[in-house]
Order: C-alpha cells, then sequence, then structure tokens
C-alpha cells in the first residue's frame, strides 16, 4: 500500500485533473481527491476535511489559482501550493512564487511536479516538526515561569562576585523589593553586615567544593530577621565551568519560632499533663467522698437538732461545721476539676473569694502565710459564673503563696474586694509580700506558658486562664504597681444584670405540704436512712430500697406522691429506673427528684439536662432536702396528698 496522500485540485477541466492524478499514482501515492472550480466549492471542500497538497490551475472561468491561494492564506493553512498552466510567461510565475506559491509547473512537462511534491512535503514536515518545538519550548517556558513565579520559596541565582543575577519574586520580597531592584546588587547591599557574613561564607564553602550544600541561613533586613533553610550549589555552563551560584531558600521563622516554644512547652505540657490526671483524680476522690459525708452531715444535723444538752448541742453544731466545711472542700475540688461550659448565675464575690482561699488554707498555714482580709461589706453581687471566678482566685492565691516561699519574711497575703462609686463594677486584689515581678516580665507574664518558675514547680497557664476568664467575663486583669515590694494583681468585672427569667405566677403564702407518701431509693443505707428520718420529722410517711428493681415493685404496689432517687445504683440505676417509668406511667415522671455526687459526669450532666428532672447534690443540707421536697409536692398541689392505706395497691 503506498503513501496516503490527500489532494485538493482547484481545475475546471476533468481530463487535466485525471491526468494530474494519474501522474501521482504511478510513483505510488494512494490517494484521496477532490476537484473544485470555485471559491464556493473550495471553501466547501476546505470545510469538510484537512489536505495535505493543493494543485491549483492559474486560469479557470470563474475563479484563479492566485485566488485559490489567497483563500488558502485566509484561513492561516501551511500547505504545499502548486499551480500549473499551459501558457503563462516567467514574470506571472514569479509573481505566483513570491505570493507565497511553492512551485508552478507547466502542464507540458508534468513530470517536475513529483520532484516538487517530495521536496515540499518534507520541508512541510519539517517546518511543522520545528514548529512544535518552539511550542512545546514556549509551553515548558511558561510553566517553568509559573513554577518560578508562583512559588513562595525564594530562587535565585548569583555570579562569582555575589550579584544576582536572576531572583523571583518571592526572593525579592524578603528585601521589600521588586526582582528588578534586586538584580545587580550583592548581599553587602541588602543584608545588615553582621547576617551576610555567614551567607557569604556558606557561598565560598559553595563555590570551592562544587557540590550542594543546605545550610541555615539567618538574614535581617529593614529591620526584619528571618531564619531561612537553604540550599545552595554550584552555577556551570555548557562546559562544566562554575560560573555562580544557584539557590533555593525557604523562609522557616515561624518554624523555628515554634520549635522554640515547643522547646519552652516541653516540660510546661508534662505538668498540665500532670495536673490533668490530678483533676481526674480530685474528682473521683471528691465523689467517694460525698456518700459518707452526706451521712455524716444528715446525722450531725439530726443529733443537733435532738438533743436538749446544752454541751451536747455544742458539740453536734461543731461536728456540723467541721461536716460543711469538709463538704466545702469537696465542692471547692470539683469546681477545680469541673469541665463544662460556663455556667452564669447571680455571685457572692465575696463569699467566692472565701471558699477559694479556706480550699488552700493548710498550704498557706504550714508555710506561715498570715491572710489578712478585706473585703468590702456592700459589694454588687454579679451575673457569672462562679466556678471559674473560683478557679481565678485559687490561681492567684497559689501563685502569691509559691512567690512569698522565695521570702523569709514577713509573709502576709491579703484578699481585697470592692466596687467602683458608681456600682458599675467590681473589684477583686490579691496582694502579697513576695519579691514582686520584674518590669521587663510584665508584658509577658500573661502568655501561655511563660513561667519564672523553675522546671517541674508551674505550667505557666495559670495567668493565661485567668485572663481567659476573666475576659470572657467582660472584665480585665493586670498588675497593680506596689513601692513597697511584693505583687498586687487586680481583677475588675463588670456588673450585669442577670437575664430575665420567664415570669411566673408565685403565691403569696404557700402552704407547706405534710403527709405525703414518699420513696426513698439509694443502695446506701446510710444516706437513705437519714433522708427517711428528716422526712417523717416533717410528718411525711417513707419508704425505703436499695434499687432501682425494688423501687419498680413497690410503685406497683402502692402510690407516692414524691420519689427521692440515687442516679447510681446497681442492678437499674436511676436514669434506667426514669425511662422505665416513663414506659409504664409518664405521671410519675414529675415526682422524681434524683439525688447525686456525680455531677462531674457527662452522661449524668446530659440525663438530667435532658429530662429537666429536679436533683439534689451530695452531700447535702437538710434544709435543702425539705426545700426541694416542698417544691415538688407544691407544683403537683391541687393533687391529694395526706393519708394512705399502705394495703392499697396502685
Amino acid at each position: 500500500m503506498g503513501v496516503q496522500l490527500r489532494v485538493l485540485i482547484v481545475e475546471d477541466q476533468e481530463d487535466d485533473a485525471l491526468l494530474l492524478i494519474r501522474v501521482l499514482r504511478r510513483v505510488g501515492y494512494d490517494l484521496t481527491y477532490d476537484r473544485v472550480d470555485t471559491a464556493r466549492t473550495m471553501e466547501a471542500a476546505l470545510d469538510r476535511q484537512a489536505w495535505d497538497i493543493i494543485i491549483a490551475d492559474y486560469t479557470l472561468p470563474e475563479f484563479n489559482g492566485l485566488a485559490a491561494l489567497a483563500l488558502m492564506k485566509e484561513r492561516g493553512l501551511d500547505l504545499p501550493f502548486f499551480l500549473v498552466s499551459g501558457s503563462i510567461g516567467e514574470d506571472i510565475a514569479v509573481s505566483a512564487m513570491k505570493a507565497g506559491a511553492h512551485d508552478y509547473i507547466m502542464k507540458n512537462n508534468l513530470t517536475r511536479l513529483i520532484p516538487a511534491v517530495e521536496r515540499e512535503l518534507r520541508e512541510i514536515a519539517v517546518r511543522r516538526a520545528r514548529k512544535r518545538a518552539e511550542e512545546t519550548l514556549q509551553e515548558n517556558y511558561q510553566l517553568m515561569h509559573a513554577v518560578f513565579e508562583g512559588t513562595s520559596e525564594a530562587i535565585f541565582v548569583k555570579d562569582l562576585h555575589g550579584r544576582y543575577v536572576v531572583i523571583n519574586s518571592a526572593g525579592a520580597r524578603i528585601f521589600g523589593k521588586t526582582p528588578e531592584e534586586v538584580i545587580g546588587k550583592d548581599d553587602t547591599e541588602l543584608f545588615t553586615a553582621e547576617s551576610c557574613r555567614g551567607i557569604m561564607e556558606h557561598d565560598r564553602q559553595v563555590l570551592t567544593s562544587g557540590e550542594t550544600q543546605v545550610y541555615e541561613e539567618t538574614g535581617e533586613t529593614s529591620g526584619v530577621k528571618g531564619t531561612f533553610l537553604t540550599t545552595k550549589g554550584p552555577h556551570r555552563d555548557h562546559q562544566g565551568t562554575i560560573i555562580g551560584i544557584i539557590g533555593i531558600a525557604r523562609d522557616i521563622t515561624e518554624r523555628k519560632q515554634s520549635e522554640e516554644q515547643f522547646q519552652r512547652q516541653r516540660d510546661a505540657l508534662y505538668q498540665s499533663e500532670k495536673l490533668a490526671t490530678m483533676g481526674q483524680l480530685l474528682a473521683g476522690v471528691a465523689h467517694e467522698l460525698n456518700n459518707p459525708l452526706a451521712v455524716v452531715m444528715g446525722q450531725a444535723a439530726l443529733l443537733s437538732q435532738s438533743v436538749r444538752n446544752k454541751r451536747q448541742r455544742e458539740r453536734a453544731e461543731k461536728i456540723v461545721q467541721a461536716a460543711e466545711r469538709c463538704a466545702r472542700i469537696v465542692n471547692n475540688f470539683l469546681a477545680l476539676a469541673r469541665q463544662r461550659s460556663p455556667e452564669r448565675q447571680v455571685v457572692q464575690v465575696n463569699r467566692v473569694v472565701r471558699e477559694a482561699v479556706e480550699l488552700l488554707a493548710y498550704p498557706l498555714r504550714v508555710d506561715n502565710v498570715e491572710v489578712e482580709w478585706d473585703l468590702a461589706a456592700e459589694v454588687p453581687r454579679l451575673w457569672a459564673d462562679a466556678h471559674q471566678l473560683h478557679q481565678v482566685v485559687v490561681n492567684l492565691v497559689s501563685n502569691a503563696h509559691q512567690a512569698m516561699r522565695e521570702v523569709l519574711g514577713p509573709r502576709r497575703l491579703t484578699v481585697a474586694t470592692g466596687a467602683s462609686e458608681a456600682g458599675t463594677r467590681v473589684w477583686l486584689e490579691v496582694r502579697d509580700t513576695g519579691p514582686g515581678i520584674a518590669s521587663e516580665l510584665e508584658g509577658r507574664i500573661f502568655e501561655p506558658f511563660f513561667t519564672t518558675k523553675p522546671p517541674g514547680v508551674g505550667t505557666g497557664l495559670g495567668l493565661s486562664l485567668c485572663q481567659g476568664i476573666v475576659e470572657g467575663h467582660g472584665g480585665c486583669i493586670g498588675i497593680v504597681p506596689r513601692a513597697d515590694g511584693g505583687a498586687v494583681f487586680r481583677v475588675e468585672l463588670p456588673v450585669e444584670e442577670p437575664e430575665a427569667p420567664a415570669l411566673a405566677v408565685v403565691a403569696a403564702a404557700p402552704v407547706v405540704v405534710g403527709g405525703a407518701r414518699i420513696l426513698v431509693v439509694d443502695d446506701e443505707p446510710g444516706i437513705a436512712g437519714v433522708l427517711a428520718e428528716v422526712l417523717q420529722l416533717d410528718g411525711h410517711v417513707v419508704d425505703t430500697v436499695g434499687d432501682g428493681e425494688a423501687a419498680l415493685a413497690r410503685l406497683a404496689a402502692h402510690d407516692y406522691e414524691l420519689i427521692l432517687s440515687d442516679i447510681r445504683m446497681p442492678e437499674l440505676d436511676g436514669p434506667s429506673l426514669y425511662w422505665e417509668l416513663e414506659r409504664r406511667d409518664r405521671q410519675l415522671l414529675n415526682r422524681i427528684i434524683f439525688l447525686t455526687g456525680d455531677t462531674l459526669s457527662p452522661g449524668t450532666r446530659e440525663f438530667l439536662e435532658k429530662t429537666g428532672a429536679p436533683c439534689l447534690s451530695k452531700p447535702f443540707a437538710l434544709s435543702d432536702v425539705r426545700d426541694i421536697v416542698q417544691r415538688v409536692l407544691q407544683s403537683r398541689s391541687p393533687e391529694t396528698t395526706g393519708s394512705h392505706d399502705e394495703s392499697t395497691p396502685r
């Protein structure tokens, strides 16, 4: 099979066209051809398919060879174009060649056609290959230029004298200039003298060794200092002679700062993890203490109410006071370990301050720290998160305590509160007689992980956490200058109105409900016994069971106005009891009060928030038990309460 050749013939005579076809086929071409004789038919043929060559008669009745040549050029086609004729002169032939025809062949000498076609096919193949190469080269250049200018890394070329020959925009931005402003300059004109010495030494090493090297370089320009990871290699000409340096520099300033900060934070994070573990331990211990502490508080309160001998009553009251103090310490532990979203409520600042200092009373006393109180008698109440404010005070007092351990004495901690004249802001101060804070450190003490304490003593998180909490309440925290030494931290908080609750109709004089039948569900017999005794003293009829299964059996047999249930119990716990009652009798759901010492558990909080059931936290005061029982019983009025026949099933 011959060489494929697609030929478009512009000829009005069919015989002349066939003659051309025979000549081409005779030398082995496998032809695809078409004959046209007008501009319209030539345009249609060009639209229909691609052609390899065009052979046109010079003269046609309605068209001519030069017009066909012009039409081909208008379309931007690069095809071998041959004019054939039987009568024109040499001057016309020259004009046609100048117009773009590749050859002119007389019809009486068609033997020249084949060499001319072969020559032009070879030349057009070369032209097309050259064009493809040029297009590829241009595409590659555009790609390389896009990479060169698009990268965030500096790319540069220097000559043997250190002058920049080429540099991209990212590299020029290091100096705050354009590439045109950098080219021709060396590093002594761009960097400070101190920083360019190291850079130039690295250049010298690369030029001497002839090997690519990687350096960590520091450069300072226009007052800005940066660190760069720079790869430098020799720039060679086509003969392999070194004529300069090619380099790529990546700005690692932020990474280096992060690494340095990470190094500083490593010990602090280790301490922070220990604190987190300690917080979990405190939460667990506090929960385990809540049950026996609830029994101690309840029995001590009952003993105080029952004894008539004055001396014995005083002893009972001392037990009550000690038990209440233990309860406050447990609650303070829980406040420190609690991880939850802020919960705003009405807060008395003086109470928060006293409870926080009380938590640290023992270590302060051991180190002979005298605590002085300067609390204003009338301080506006705040709408704030008491637990978070408690944490702020504990952190400030702990810092003051640690600072005063560095001095021999006297060690005096003063806690003061007050309000602005207009009553729009409340302030508290924690003052110590320690060594104070150096003026150059005052601007950094609130930075996370910044600490002046030795390794293993502080985390550097306390003051930054305090600042976050205070600013989250719309307040501010800072240092107050003190002429006589020591440090004074001052916290100011805005007095805000609490969120307005929905208006509710309140009875003028609620009647105390008595004689209700109450079921107490708790696996701790001591707690169940205390609750039963205090409720019986108020005239209620009380039954006790140790788990949810037993409670369901009692509820199936008897009618109860109120159910007090622990949340964590064996067999069937409080939440499971609640969902079972929802399935059996939804009317019982508004008669349940839950008891828990597990307020830290996310599961417990989620359950209570979802159900909206009232809850009494352990340890509890007897007055709290009476209040919540009366509140729930009164909310059920005018439902029937009073005497009950124990034998009457539900």
